[in-house]
């Protein structure tokens, strides 16, 4: 078993090391990296993420979607609509409108072409997958001057504008007089909700555009969207996203690597020594700033709509430059400290350096999702459980630390 930083370090640079050494029900996870880490802690410093409405209700009135295509110019306003139907042959699908792939069991609806025209749209219709589609201004002649387009996804919906979620998800897409008639592609994620039925509204996003003083909107049904989740309120769960990868370094395997190092969480807390339980479910609403290759937050955010049955983490990749394996933490915005709105852990953010390896993936997520969970003193109830009155001396004095330390006290650093 992997003890100490010390040891780590070695395993890393020693192949030798039998892997029965980290075995998930035994194995500890350091911060690490292939350098000596004596002062390198992989902990992001406290600052709140950007919450809009971290307790948005998860409920929602269930009727068939429609595609509505409504424009403004000089106040006389005309309405489009067009319900659902089957998607046309190839043969007898129109030039622009709505598009069905195969495999989207969704009802699609063909609009006649408006001010923006929608086509493109490739999506599996199941709840928590994501998509994307394309859109193109249809102007008789180029704007002036640059115009944005503004995109108001559903309940339940997000979207990312420019397709590019490395530099988070944004709202608007900026067109110039030079570029105004090309087609631009836009990314979404059909969120999870906490219901346990498909869902048949929520599914829509709105778009607003002024030209010259003219305004004009409309709405894109992505259809109908499959139930795959259903909250599981007999116990303690953790649940990891995986949307923000945007390497492809998050491979299914690595995934299960990453879920089966979160479940070993879930035993330990819940199943097998009953330390917490089922907590009420939340609906989030929020923007939240990624984690920036120091571990710092950065300027770029991206925005969820997921549903929380107990504890979500997003996962995500950072390159430290070999200073550290990974970073963790809680959003404190949502969770985990005294001026939240739920004194425990909602919902954190991990990101690991890849240049750990496949064999010690499992120990850096397991390490990262502790912080998540507040480990140590990264929640306001594990804050109050340290002694940091001499700091030579300081100890977390939580009783399940405590009991396992042999009723001592557990050392914050060198007792020496």
């Amino acid at each position: 078993m992997l003890k100490d930083f010390a040891q780590l370090n070695l395993g890393i640079s020693d192949a030798s090391i039998d892997s029965s050494q980290w075995d998930s029900e035994y194995a500890v996870a350091p911060c690490f990296s292939s350098t000596e880490l004596t002062n390198s802690f992989c902990v992001r410093p406290f600052k709140p993420s950007i919450s809009l409405d971290s307790r948005a209700s998860a409920t929602s009135t269930r009727s068939e979607p429609v595609l509505v295509q409504t424009t403004t110019v000089n106040s006389s306003t005309a309405q489009l609509i067009a319900t659902p139907s089957a998607a046309p042959s190839t043969s007898d699908r129109p030039a622009t409108g709505t598009t069905t792939p195969p495999g989207n069991s969704g009802a699609i609806g063909i609009a006649t072409p408006g001010v923006v025209n929608f086509s493109n749209l490739v999506f599996s219709g199941n709840e928590g997958a994501t998509g994307t589609f394309q859109l193109q201004l249809n102007l008789p002649q180029a704007p002036t001057s640059s115009v944005t387009l503004t995109l108001a996804p559903g309940n339940f919906l997000v979207v990312d504008g420019d397709n590019n979620l490395a530099n988070g998800t944004q709202n608007t897409i900026t067109f110039t007089p030079a570029d105004w008639n090309l087609p631009r592609t836009v990314w979404f994620i059909a969120e999870k909700d906490g219901v346990g039925t498909d869902r048949l509204t929520g599914n829509a996003i709105a778009y607003s555009l002024n030209i010259g003083g003219s305004l004009s909107t409309g709405t894109f049904d992505i259809g109908v969207v499959k139930n795959t989740y259903t909250p599981d309120t007999t116990r303690f769960n953790i649940e990891l996203d995986f949307r923000n990868d945007t390497t492809g370094f998050w491979t299914p395997a690595r995934q299960a690597i990453a879920q089966k190092a979160a479940d070993d969480w879930v035993y330990r807390i819940d199943l097998g020594y009953q330390i917490v339980s089922e907590w009420t479910g939340i609906q989030l609403n929020n923007s939240i700033s990624k984690i920036g290759n120091d571990g710092n937050y950065t300027a770029q955010t991206f925005s969820t709509k997921q549903y929380v049955d107990d504890l979500l983490v997003f996962v995500n990749t950072i390159n430290t430059g070999g200073t550290a394996g990974g970073y963790g933490g809680p959003e404190y915005e949502i969770g985990g400290w005294l001026t939240s709105p739920d004194l425990m852990p909602r919902v954190g953010q991990i990101a690991i350096d890849p240049a750990v390896g496949d064999r010690y993936l499992y120990n850096a997520v397991s390490h990262e999702i502790g912080h998540t969970l507040g480990l140590v003193g990264l929640n306001w109830a594990g804050f109050l459980q340290q002694d940091l009155t001499t700091p030579q001396t300081a100890v977390f004095k939580g009783a399940y630390a405590t009991a396992v330390n042999g009723g001592i006290p557990v050392p914050l650093q060198s007792q020496d």
